[in-house]
């Protein structure tokens, strides 16, 4: 029994082996879920393992996976059975996700973590009473961060809905007429992007050593900021400047946009971006907002898929010529409404951003309580007393 903070090595709080091969099938048609490295990766109907943590052996080296149910594990994984009477069993899921154990892998063109290896890495423990206490702790924090990804994974359901409505539906109407781009209501029209906006070829010139690239998340944002680098040439006065609320048009396919993003420059006033990029200014007498929402639902997909030749890739970006694109066709509500629709919309994204911002703050606090919980830079007591070491 560990009766204060002291070293051991994990081989000796649990017992580690690896998974075994079997013919398990891709569907979920056996009693009990087969894991991989990386999670669920079919089904079998033999169990054998039944509470603990799996590990990624090759694959995805180093990932953790709790396991409370009988399952199958397969030969990717090694199993780690936790004796409980040395070591609490949701502190051990926490301990696990500060080890970065994928570093203990072998150097080699397929990185393996083997058992032996796993069993002599030395983690420092503290009393058991201590150990549940600190997991309760960071268990709570835990909670509060799914409680939060769960609203702004429904806020976002919100916001998608909503745009899919009022931006082809408006507010409040009843009448709709036919167009080559759906139904839309009575007293808006259908207008090619080119009537709405000026195409941007202004070149930078010096004016600014802010370049800019296409984030899904994040909209446009500085390459420095993205990448903790700049990726792009060492001379940039050939690249497209770009103000505040200019759009630019990214061709290159990415997860969720198969068709390449369109997004408006919100946080800097200026910046710069590869002439790869097809960038557009909306006009005075639009709202600019309007269009941010439009580009970033999928109703524009439509018109750029009938412009891009199917195979028609290079070098991963789509082969969307710039007359083509400046000729698709836009659903457009009188100002009035373009604001109204914006406002709605804006209502529900500037939650999202608030329960975004919420949960970047969490993360930021769990992972100080776990460096100062799990390394005994502070001891927490059985009795609530809180005091340093």
């Amino acid at each position: 029994m560990v009766s204060k903070w002291q070293k051991v090595k994990l081989g000796d709080v649990c017992e580690i082996s690896s998974g075994k091969a079997s013919k398990y099938t891709k569907d979920q048609s056996g009693m009990f879920k087969v894991y991989g490295s990386n999670g669920v990766i079919g089904s079998y109907n033999e169990a054998n393992f039944y509470r603990g943590y799996l590990v990624g052996r090759v694959g995805a080296v180093g990932s953790i996976q709790k396991i409370t149910e009988p399952v199958w594990a397969s030969d990717n994984t090694l199993t780690l059975v936790i004796n409980e009477d040395l070591i609490d069993f949701d502190f051990m899921e926490h301990l696990l996700s500060t080890m970065t154990l994928a570093n203990y892998a072998t150097k080699t063109a397929q990185p393996l973590l083997t058992q032996t290896t796993l069993k002599k890495i030395e983690v420092e423990l503290p009393p058991l009473s201590e150990q549940r206490k600190i997991a309760a702790i960071l268990s709570s924090v835990d909670e509060t961060i799914k409680k939060t990804e769960a609203i702004i994974e429904q806020t976002g359901k919100v916001k998608k809905g909503l745009m899919q409505q009022l931006l082809m539906k408006g507010i409040g109407h009843t009448k709709f007429k036919k167009t080559k781009i759906g139904e839309i209501p009575e007293g808006w029209e259908v207008r090619k992007l080119n009537q709405v906006s000026t195409r941007i070829t202004e070149k930078n010139k010096g004016k600014t050593d802010r370049v800019l690239t296409i984030s899904g998340l994040h909209g446009l944002v500085s390459q420095t900021e993205y990448f903790n680098k700049s990726v792009a040439s060492k001379n940039i006065d050939g690249y497209y400047y770009l103000k505040k609320g200019d759009f630019a048009y990214n061709k290159s396919y990415s997860d969720g946009y198969p068709l390449g993003a369109i997004k408006m420059l919100e946080r800097y006033p200026d910046g710069v971006v590869s002439t790869l990029y097809i960038c557009f200014r909306i006009n005075e007498n639009m709202c600019k907002d309007y269009f941010r929402y439009y580009f970033e639902s999928n109703l524009w997909n439509s018109e750029v898929s009938a412009i891009a030749p199917e195979g028609g890739r290079s070098h991963g970006l789509l082969n969307v010529g710039v007359n083509d694109f400046f000729n698709i066709f836009i659903p457009i509500p009188p100002i009035e409404e373009q604001y109204k629709i914006s406002s709605i919309i804006r209502s529900v994204e500037n939650k999202e951003k608030l329960e975004l911002e919420k949960l970047e703050k969490l993360k930021t606090i769990k992972m100080g309580l776990m460096q100062v919980l799990l390394t005994g830079k502070v001891r927490v007591k059985v009795d609530d007393e809180v005091m340093s070491q």
